[in-house]
């Protein structure tokens, strides 16, 4: 049974290591370094050996090693599953006569890290926050299809298909709204509460979901009687919970492996047992943040365009089972629509 298991692992990372098509924005999760001590350890055991092409850890120990693959796959995660739910783009009202909305959405999320590239004890490739296949990015940007469809009671049912620049990940989002009060009074502002649920794909070895909850305010203004203003803000809880695959890090101790090619890999299958290991599951509740949305809808007729920024804050994420204390940097996202109100 292990020389199967072992035998499995090995053809497992034969394929991994194949070359294959990427795009730059594509994540190797193994250059965030081994979340395991055992791993670094028995990777410096292989570096020892002359020939292997590698070089054994000195100086560092195997325990903070791991700890700061930990932390940078935590905030990663973190970074990532905020930029894919950014987007809100809709005020605290629903609108069109027959309650239905399309729309074409674009957005940018700042990418904030202090991880440099090269920092690899074993001479391997680089180990960085966010191990794309290209440069190192400042940003990610998105593109998205939502539609959405007003119901009974205000409720308001929507989806997105969403698409990450320049990589073949994307994610799917559906939300619920409820407008709590809609256009009543003249001076009492709109209020609804939204539910959402997104969920990434396309990122081998990587399970990425994100929960958010909202609340907006807005107010509408008639301009020209054929123009109307919709400025809103919203405050907006994300939970985010993700999980991997095991991952074989081993090719990372090769120092001749470029970032996308680690190819042939000479290991034994014993050897690439054990190297290959998952990081910690992120859960729901331990993994939360706020942020701050600010924005403005024009609709004239059936067209409605959307402008916002959303900001956010700066948080240490606290210790828990299996990940380390991990500080998210603030960051900043913007984001644009053009739909339709029919």
């Amino acid at each position: 049974m292990r020389r199967t298991l072992a035998l499995c692992a090995a053809a497992t990372a034969l394929l991994s290591a194949t070359p294959a098509a990427a795009d730059p924005m594509d994540l190797n999760l193994a250059r965030l370094g081994a979340p395991a001590p055992v791993v670094w350890d028995r990777l410096s055991a292989y570096c020892s050996v002359a020939g292997n092409g590698c070089t054994p850890i000195s100086g560092l120990s195997s325990d903070s090693l791991a700890f700061g693959s930990m932390q940078r796959y935590r905030q990663l995660v973190m970074q990532l599953g905020t930029a894919i739910s950014s987007p809100l783009l809709t005020d605290a009202t629903t609108g069109g006569q027959l309650g239905l909305g399309v729309a074409l959405e674009a957005g940018t999320a700042a990418i904030r890290h202090s991880d440099a590239a090269g920092n690899n004890p074993l001479g391997g490739p680089g180990l960085v926050t966010w191990p794309v296949r290209g440069d190192d990015p400042q940003s990610l940007r998105t593109l998205a299809l939502h539609v959405h469809k007003a119901l009974p009671f205000s409720i308001d049912l929507g989806g997105r298909l969403i698409y990450v620049d320049q990589s073949q990940m994307g994610a799917a989002q559906g939300e619920l709204r409820w407008a709590i009060n809609e256009n009543y009074g003249r001076w009492i502002p709109d209020v609804a509460v939204r539910l959402a649920y997104t969920r990434l794909f396309g990122q081998r070895d990587l399970e990425l979901n994100v929960l958010d909850a909202d609340l907006t305010v807005g107010r509408r203004f008639g301009v020209g009687g054929v123009v109307q203003l919709t400025p809103y803000g919203a405050l907006r809880f994300t939970s985010i919970g993700a999980k991997t695959d095991a991952i074989d890090f081993g090719p990372t101790a090769v120092g001749t492996c470029s970032s996308t090619n680690c190819y042939p890999d000479h290991r034994t299958p014993a050897e690439v047992l054990a190297t290959t290991v998952p990081f910690p599951d992120m859960k729901f509740f331990d993994n939360w943040l706020y942020r701050w949305t600010l924005g403005g809808r024009l609709t004239s007729g059936s067209l409605s365009l959307a402008l916002e920024l959303t900001y956010q804050p700066g948080k240490t994420m606290k210790q828990t089972e299996g990940l380390p204390t991990t500080l998210l940097p603030d960051s900043w996202n913007g984001a644009v629509r053009v739909g339709l109100e029919l």
